[in-house]
């Protein structure tokens, strides 16, 4: 998931699919270093917190986050370096993933509610 832009539809729509196909989920907020070095901790604390309030109704309510740079830099440095420069920056927290969960309809309207917020 993008972490400048947070749950859009797409993101929406892979909750339900692992809704349906699976008890595990990690959360991967990718392009962090777009955020400034000294505010980075500070925003990736507040999109955590969007995220969890998203998946509070889910079985996902624990599932672990990881920040990550897949491409220090962004798109621009991507597109000039030599390939090399595609580094992975991790910040991990709220590890340990759960398998509880709540009714099925209820999770399905809650993400649904996501979708149709982000979309």
């Amino acid at each position: 998931m993008d972490a400048t832009k947070g749950i859009q539809t797409q993101t929406a729509e892979c909750l339900v699919i692992a809704e349906m196909t699976t008890s595990n989920l990690m959360v991967v907020l990718n392009k962090i270093d777009l955020f400034p070095e000294e505010e980075r901790a500070d925003k990736l604390k507040e999109v955590e917190k969007r995220i969890r309030t998203t998946l509070r109704s889910t079985r996902f309510a624990d599932a672990p986050m990881v920040g990550v740079s897949s491409c220090i830099g962004g798109e621009k440095v991507a597109a000039v370096s030599d390939g090399a420069g595609a580094a992975a920056s991790n910040t991990a927290s709220n590890a340990g993933a759960s398998d509880g969960g709540v009714g099925g309809s209820k999770r399905k309207s809650s993400i649904e509610a996501a979708a149709a917020q982000a979309g």
